[in-house]
């Protein structure tokens, strides 16, 4: 009976915590498909290499939105500061401006984001997904989402989790991370001809 009852009581919470989580909207990039009590796969590494390691926590900052970037911290400062890309200066610094279209960071991501554009098309060609959908962002931040939104059977289904995990995401983490070192050696730039110019 207590076994029967710790079930129904693990059940109520981890369908609890999963609805509750589709309510934030800073995780509307992150895929449901854990369970409480167990690591995100974009949590994980299949390797003990420290490189792809030390990629994870920036990777976990993007996916769960507590990354700070410039509209964040106009927000937190009541719009004392402004959310304008301090890189590039052209538009505001969300995550899709950040990842996707700032042109500071073009030379770090072209070649970052065509290799994993091209590791999408031939690997993922293979399990029938050329007609799907694919939204460039949800695929750097969060991979695994396609696990989620298409119906294989489990064997291909496991696949498809290995090839996300062995080649996909961790370009995707390369592509964060990488991102994430040029736009704070960027700043750092910026910072100190400020206080050259004082």
């Amino acid at each position: 009976m207590e076994k029967g009852n710790n079930f129904q009581s693990s059940k109520f919470w981890i369908e609890k915590i999963l609805n509750q989580a589709k309510l934030y909207t800073s995780l509307r990039y992150l895929s449901l498909i854990y369970k409480p009590g167990q690591c995100h796969p974009i949590a994980n590494t299949n390797t003990m290499n420290s490189r792809e390691i030390i990629r994870i926590p920036t990777k976990l900052k993007i996916a769960t939105g507590s990354y700070i970037l410039q509209t964040v911290r106009a927000k937190f400062k009541s719009n004392t500061e402004l959310s304008i890309c301090k890189l590039c200066n052209e538009t505001e610094e969300t995550l899709p401006h950040f990842l996707l279209t700032c042109k500071s960071l073009e030379d770090i991501r072209n070649p970052i984001l065509e290799d994993l554009i091209n590791s999408c098309s031939e690997e993922l060609a293979a399990f029938n997904m050329k007609g799907e959908h694919f939204d460039i962002l949800q695929l750097i931040i969060d991979p695994f989402t396609y696990m989620t939104m298409l119906s294989f059977p489990q064997l291909r289904n496991e696949k498809v989790f290995k090839v996300i995990q062995n080649i996909i995401d961790p370009k995707c983490r390369r592509l964060c991370y990488n991102l994430h070192c040029e736009r704070y050696r960027l700043l750092q730039l910026d910072d100190i001809k400020k206080k050259k110019r004082k």
